[in-house]
């Protein structure tokens, strides 16, 4: 079976066919050279392009091939036989999105309609233009914005060199400060969830290999591209420091890339890509609180837990001045297939916790920072479902950005270290977690807030990325959401949860929404200094609440 991948110069609306998966991370010869060589003529390809005196792309025939090599010419739609009827359906899609008039570099990876990887007209590396544009120290702002490290310098560090495509490494090798090969690339192996697998004589461990992965992947995230190139810094003790990218068109084609080892990291990932499970998605969280006592001091969640074992109640840890504290109660859903469902199974958690401690003069409280130095985080789950960057991209927009516009504003010191967009880790099940929220364990209107608005982004993503398509105005908007003023946040986040409840099918599910529309519409935000218990009933009396406590 073949697959090909193309590069949509939209400027010029021309197609370029590459000629080996590799030049996603190379680039590809100059388009003036190719369009003279009338845009890789030749047994796979029947285009034809001209250059104007500008340098731009004319007069543009757009056709494109079956997966026998068989040309189709899709504008005009002749058909060579009916077994090319759906393949064709896909192809129309593709060619009449490079239609679209932007001045970006665009890639789609097309493949036949019996692959499990196709993009079909969603694009890919969207922010390409834009990166060109940036110099060192303004991509250092953006991963600093992320929470990633980009230290000049690291004890005993160590320079890599790593290719990742849609959040997965592909291939690595280490290189010196000129980026010359130390030694061989070597292309990243997984088990059958996906995680990597550490390979004989291989210098970085199963773990460092995993924290590589996502700190490269977050790297290419800010900039808004899904593939590229990352050099990546490893010190002697495993921290890791972002120290440049190289993608489409940026230079890549001066990096020491091993063609034959990406081309065949770019097979194997795409022959391990995984469709979504036919079993359905589950949806699970791990949401945190505290406990304080009567003059608002810490209670240790390990010394009140001590005597009790619950599956789904634990507690977390965190370094306070070089010791390990357990501060901090967990709850651990089972994941279930349907987001009320784990609203429920949560409720019967607090009563079951708060039966624990009733009739003690202790509090609980959850949020962003509750207490000075606790940062507490509200982790949602997904599984049955891949994870790429555009469903990321959609869950920050959704979810992070109307709960940044609402938050209280005296936990906002979680964000200097927590809460960056884009969080997530891979989960062994063969899910992912989405780290970004702090706990919104505040109030039972927070919590349906963020489990409901997760599963309709995730149950909504293709109609979603369609309604966004080339991501440029979207981009835009986090960029300058962080300077934003509180009015000026919920006015945006209003728009994506508008623009979900319009596109989500399920009409009740869209409804849960109402009480995060009229919240943000109303400018409200949430008390985290309140005993959780009250807005979940378990406890009277009742005091005045804020749109999204009640």
């Amino acid at each position: 079976m073949s697959r090909s991948i193309w590069l949509n110069i939209q400027q010029g609306k021309a197609w370029i066919h590459l000629e080996e998966p590799a030049e996603l991370f190379v680039g590809v010869p100059s388009l003036k050279r190719q369009a003279e060589s009338s845009i890789c003529e030749g047994s796979r390809s029947g285009q034809r392009a001209e250059m104007n005196s500008d340098g731009q792309v004319t007069n543009v025939d757009v056709r494109t091939i079956d997966v026998e090599g068989q040309a189709i010419n899709v504008d005009q739609k002749s058909i060579n036989s009916d077994s090319q009827v759906d393949k064709v359906i896909e192809l129309r899609k593709i060619s009449q999105a490079s239609l679209l008039n932007r001045d970006n570099l665009v890639v789609h990876w097309q493949a036949d309609a019996s692959e499990r990887y196709c993009l079909h007209q969603y694009a890919i590396n969207a922010g390409v233009y834009s990166h060109k544009q940036l110099t060192l120290e303004q991509m250092k702002q953006r991963w600093q914005a992320l929470r990633l490290n980009t230290d000049a310098q690291l004890k005993d560090e160590r320079l890599f060199l790593v290719q990742c495509i849609d959040l997965c490494l592909l291939c690595w090798c280490r290189v010196d400060d000129q980026l010359q090969p130390l030694g061989e690339t070597y292309i990243v192996q997984r088990d059958m969830q996906g995680l990597i697998l550490q390979q004989e004589k291989q210098e970085l461990s199963e773990r460092t290999l995993q924290a590589l992965e996502t700190a490269a992947s977050r790297a290419l995230y800010a900039l808004w591209m899904d593939v590229g190139s990352v050099l990546v810094a490893v010190s002697g003790t495993g921290k890791i420091a972002i120290r440049n990218v190289w993608s489409l068109d940026t230079g890549a084609r001066e990096l020491p890339l091993q063609r034959e080892v990406l081309n065949q990291a770019l097979k194997e990932w795409l022959d391990n890509w995984k469709d979504d499970d036919k079993q359905g998605m589950y949806i699970g969280a791990d949401p945190e609180l505290i406990v304080l006592d009567e003059q608002n001091k810490l209670v240790m969640a390990s010394e009140l837990l001590l005597d009790y074992s619950h599956e789904e109640i634990g507690i977390d840890s965190l370094l306070y001045k070089g010791q390990i504290l357990f501060p901090i109660v967990e709850l651990r859903p089972l994941p279930e297939a349907h987001p009320a469902y784990l609203v429920n199974r949560i409720h019967r958690l607090l009563k079951q916790l708060h039966s624990l401690i009733d009739g003690r003069k202790l509090q609980l409280r959850a949020g962003a920072m509750p207490v000075k130095g606790i940062a507490l985080g509200g982790h949602l789950h997904i599984s049955g479902v891949s994870l790429t960057p555009r469903l990321l991209r959609l869950l920050d927009i959704m979810l992070a950005l109307p709960f940044a516009a609402l938050a209280d504003e005296r936990g906002k010191q979680r964000n200097s270290k927590f809460g960056g967009l884009g969080d997530y880790r891979k989960q062994f099940h063969g899910g992912f977690e989405y780290r970004t929220l702090p706990s919104w364990l505040v109030s039972p209107a927070l919590t349906q807030a963020a489990i409901y608005t997760c599963w309709l982004v995730v149950q909504e993503r293709a109609r979603l990325m369609e309604k966004l398509d080339g991501w440029s105005d979207v981009e835009h908007d986090v960029l300058r959401y962080e300077l934003a003023t509180r009015e000026e946040q919920c006015t945006l986040a209003q728009t994506y949860i508008d623009l979900l409840v319009d596109v989500a099918e399920d009409r009740g599910l869209a409804e849960r929404l109402r009480p995060l529309q009229r919240a943000l519409s109303k400018r409200g935000c949430w008390d985290e200094q309140q005993d959780i218990r009250v807005r979940w009933q378990l406890l009277s009396p009742p005091i005045t609440s804020t749109p999204l406590e009640k």
